[in-house]
């Protein structure tokens, strides 16, 4: 949503500022822990159904009611932000039950393929629920664009409704104290310098990946490309590079360690940065977006890759009984990194923008590239 967001906000006229503040729509996921904590501490029950199928209709609902109501908000006004930020608060918990799910009922040696098929759904999602209010917005305008396409998503959960189990994990198999159950699940992920390890890995990946997906749309719609266009090039005819790249990389998962993994990915990130960079100095024709198809295109897949690394990094180190609460956690970590970077990115791309800010972004994906390397090394040595 986010993406679409910034569009929106960037047609009503916003300014750099103004647009790093819709980072900020993303806080809700920052708290995962806090709704995963209570996904395991209590059990839902809504019209008879478990606590699985409730928290989706629960979640499918308030989502539904958010982008309903946000239709008739004008972009940064207050009503628009308690909207958004009630919209993101209901994905956040679906997130954590969701990934619950697929992590409590996958085989580890099915996990990348599991992984690959969970991004292959949120990409079709995100097929219809942004690149249509993309499309919709251009012809019907946002207002009417929001309200087609929140029916659209409320109608994906049937299919979730009619193929799930039923997940253990969220039938209340903790009790105690908040902080308790926190500490017992970061216990579960190892000692204080693994956990910090831990939360380094996932922030320097969030700088490598999150710095130019903020501001990739603004920077074609200010090259003079329109809406459609970047519609097209940067959502649906990226779907199939970015699924293309997860497959790709569902190959190696079990192959080669997951830090060279990701130490390869930040090598392609570098690359992508590279090909930005490109495109903000030479003279654009808006005319023609065969050159914004293949920098995105080549982006998306090796985006795709990336998000199959990283969660199925995450996943690996989530184990029962504490999966909701470990995996909320390193979620809520994983999401603030990526709040602040989103909103510093939109501020240097303010300052800095054109070619400056693609080499910043090469700066950007250094720290990630290093410290992969070095703990691609250090289990050489334990081995």
């Amino acid at each position: 949503m986010i993406s679409t967001v910034y569009l929106w906000a960037t047609e009503a006229g916003c300014n750099g500022y103004q647009l790093s503040a819709l980072s900020w729509l993303l806080l809700p996921y920052s708290f995962k822990i806090l709704w995963s904590h209570f996904l395991e501490t209590r059990s839902l029950r809504i019209f008879g159904l478990d606590s699985f199928k409730s928290l989706l209709l629960l979640c499918a609902t308030g989502i539904l009611l958010g982008f309903q109501t946000l239709s008739f908000c004008t972009p940064l006004s207050l009503p628009f932000f308690i909207c958004a930020l009630a919209i993101s608060f209901f994905a956040s918990i679906q997130d954590v039950a969701l990934e619950t799910y697929r992590i409590e009922h996958t085989q580890p040696e099915h996990s990348g393929w599991a992984v690959y098929f969970s991004l292959l759904g949120f990409r079709l999602g995100t097929l219809g629920a942004t690149t249509g209010m993309i499309v919709l917005s251009h012809y019907y305008g946002w207002a009417q664009a929001l309200r087609w396409v929140s029916f659209l998503i409320a109608a994906d959960y049937i299919f979730v409704f009619k193929g799930s189990k039923k997940v253990t994990s969220l039938e209340r198999t903790q009790s105690g104290w908040f902080l308790t159950n926190v500490r017992h699940a970061m216990q579960g992920l190892g000692s204080w310098k693994t956990l910090r390890r831990i939360f380094l890995n996932l922030f320097v990946f969030k700088m490598a990946d999150i710095f130019i997906i903020t501001i990739s749309s603004m920077f074609l719609r200010s090259q003079g490309y329109s809406m459609i266009q970047i519609a097209y090039a940067e959502k649906a005819t990226s779907l199939v590079c970015f699924i293309a790249g997860a497959g790709l990389a569902s190959l190696s998962v079990g192959r080669w360690s997951i830090f060279k993994n990701l130490s390869i990915w930040i090598g392609m990130q570098i690359l992508v940065s590279i090909l930005w960079l490109v495109q903000s100095t030479i003279v654009v024709d808006p005319s023609n977006i065969t050159r914004i198809l293949i920098i995105t295109g080549v982006h998306q897949l090796i985006s795709g890759m990336g998000n199959l690394y990283f969660w199925n990094y995450i996943s690996s180190l989530c184990h029962a009984p504490n999966i909701p609460v470990q995996f909320g956690l390193m979620c809520s970590f994983s999401t603030f990194s990526r709040i602040i970077i989103s909103s510093f990115s939109a501020l240097i791309y303010q300052y800095f923008y054109g070619p400056n800010f693609f080499i910043i972004s090469i700066i950007f994906c250094l720290p990630g590239l290093i410290l992969y390397l070095s703990q691609i090394k250090k289990c050489k040595m334990i081995a």
